[in-house]
């Protein structure tokens, strides 16, 4: 039996034995296990390879696109970026305009100010996540956020069975 954990608590080593799934403690902490457990379930950051291609859509300029089929819970694409401050953020937004938030997320920072949260922002550098599309329906994928090796890592997650081909959208 394994205890319910508050997220973001350090859970010093995984006790699964390779077998990690749901009542994970690390896994129940956004924390992903040591890569060095080779059959560990628990490990989709360290282990992923993207399998995506950007289109054109007429509609929305460029969309994000999966190649393979990808399974409901399974990592599709990590969402990747600049770290800044709220703070640092703002300023950019005040020099850009609104739109610099449009390819930023929130690592929300427990038990810091507001204005100390860190932004992922991918407006400059970032991954191929930043051309998915929001899809106010709530998307075929869900943001999530992961404790890998110390750092806080955000992906995109598939809400339900993605087929080859189908585009990659979140809320």
């Amino acid at each position: 039996q394994v205890t319910r954990l508050t997220p973001g608590v350090d859970v010093e080593r995984c006790t699964c034995n390779g077998r990690c799934r749901t009542n994970c403690a690390k896994l129940q902490a956004e924390e992903e296990c040591d890569e060095a457990d080779v059959d560990c379930g628990n490990q989709r950051f360290q282990r992923h390879r993207d399998r995506l291609r950007v289109q054109h859509n007429e509609q929305k300029g460029a969309a994000l696109h999966v190649t393979h089929h990808h399974a409901k819970d399974a990592l599709v694409v990590e969402y990747r970026g600049e770290v800044l401050t709220r703070a640092a953020m703002q300023k950019r937004v005040d020099m850009l305009g609104p739109k610099a938030w449009e390819y930023s997320m929130t690592l929300d920072v427990e038990g810091s100010r507001e204005s100390e949260h860190l932004v992922l922002d991918a407006t400059h550098y970032g991954s191929l996540a930043r051309f998915a599309n929001h899809d106010c329906g709530g998307g075929n994928c869900y943001a999530a956020r992961r404790k890998v090796k110390g750092r806080w890592r955000i992906g995109l997650f598939a809400r339900e069975g993605l087929a080859a081909g189908a585009e990659v959208t979140y809320d």
